[in-house]
């Protein structure tokens, strides 16, 4: 039960803090895409040719494939280890 309250009693405070801040004024956000902006937005946001050349690499996904291609090109291998998936936030 005192439990209970205690929840409650912070709730109610955070509730009476997020109240009594200051709103933000709507015309300081960013403006969303219109007809007239939408092309030059995409043309920023899309990569450009030269920020696509690590994707003519020939990666591979097997460390065993990579160390006898490396070996027989005389080249250097690139091992990329991390926890978890490389496009996921862990």
């Amino acid at each position: 039960m005192r439990i209970g309250l205690v929840a409650l009693a912070i709730g109610a405070a955070s509730a009476a803090v997020l109240l009594w801040l200051p709103r933000q004024a709507s015309d300081t956000q960013a403006p969303g895409p219109t007809d007239e902006n939408f092309a030059s937005m995409m043309a920023y946001i899309l990569p450009k040719i030269d920020e696509n050349r690590w994707q003519s690499i020939p990666w591979q996904t097997s460390l065993w494939s990579a160390a006898s291609l490396a070996s027989r090109e005389d080249k250097p291998v690139l091992l990329w280890a991390m926890n978890g998936h490389p496009l996921a936030c862990t």
